[in-house]
This record gives structure tokens, sequence and C-alpha cells, in this order.
């Protein structure tokens, strides 16, 4: 897999990534002039263990790898004013800063991976003046680890306090809040 970027009307299909073990989850810079990607990811998945985020100018030039941990990271996305990059991984979310490419975790959980080699990645996303990522954590009630026991939440980025908003909506509870 590669990314590519078409004009609405179908013409100028140009190939913006060409790497070996494939591009995918790509998320565009608010300028418009910057993509950010994970790789590998050579075939259909939800899990891509080993993946780490790159950066890539729209014509295709300027690879930069980011700063990356064990495990995989994933989704990533921009914040509105583009200093910084949110992910998610299968134990934690983050931030990286695009300047410095410092990381920095928000929250560290028990990873969920129900016996097989898949894992559960928290779905994230950012307010619209960026103080905020909206995401899905896990409260533990009682020790409970089922997917039921997933509150939909949001990060204070200031504070790193993290406000309950929706309980028990699931693993697969995804956050997309209006401007």
């Amino acid at each position: 897999f590669q990314i590519y970027v078409i004009n609405s009307d179908g013409t100028g299909r140009r190939q913006i990534t060409n790497l070996p073990e494939g591009a995918c989850q790509p998320d565009w810079s608010p300028d418009g002039k910057r993509l950010v990607f994970i790789s590998p990811c050579d075939t259909i998945n939800d899990y891509y263990p080993g993946s780490a985020m790159y950066i890539i100018n729209d014509d295709g030039k300027g690879l930069l790898p980011l700063p990356t941990l064990a495990g995989g990271d994933y989704d990533p996305k921009w914040s509105p004013d583009g200093s910084k990059l949110a992910y998610a991984r299968p134990d934690s979310i983050g931030i990286v800063d695009t300047k410095s490419g410092e990381l920095e975790s928000l929250i560290d959980f028990t990873p969920y991976q129900p016996k097989t080699d898949w894992a559960w990645v928290p779905s994230i996303h950012w307010s619209s003046d960026g103080s905020v990522l909206f995401t899905v954590v896990n409260n533990n009630y009682e020790g409970d680890q089922s997917a039921d026991s997933y509150d939909l939440a949001a990060i204070l980025l200031d504070t790193k306090r993290i406000i309950p908003l929706v309980s028990r909506c699931g693993l697969f509870c995804y956050p997309n809040p209006s401007a």
C-alpha cells in the first residue's frame, strides 16, 4: 500500500510515498503541505506491530521518521495549529512535538488483546482549539477488562486531567467532535 493524492474530478493522480513496507493511515497537516502516516503496513490490518510515524511533504520529498516506541504507533492526527501530533498505541496515548520530535505519553494503560494477534488501539481526535484530546479509556471497573468497560473521555492537555464524558460506551466508541 502507498499513499496517493488525486483531484476531486479524478485527474492529477500522484504517488506520495514509495516505501517497500507500505504506508497507511495518513492525515494532512492543517496547512495542507505535509502528511503524517505510519509504516510498515503492507497488508490490510487493524493492528500493525512495529509501525512508526513519518512526516512527508506533499510533493513526496523530505521523508522524516519520528521517534517511536516498541509496539507500534497508530492513526496519527495533526493538532489544529500543526505544532503537535497525537498518536494512539495498544498501551498508551500521547503527543509528539513536530519541531523537536519529543514524545510525551498522556495515558498509559494495559493493552486489550483478547487471546489473538490483534490488539485494540483507541481512536483519538483533537478539539478545534487543540486544548483537548477526545478518546476512549478503560476505567477498569473493579478489574473489568471486558469490551464494555471503556468510557468516552476528554484529556485536558494543559493539566493532563481525564474527564469522563460517556460511561461504558465500549471499545469502539469513536469520538468525532464538531467544530
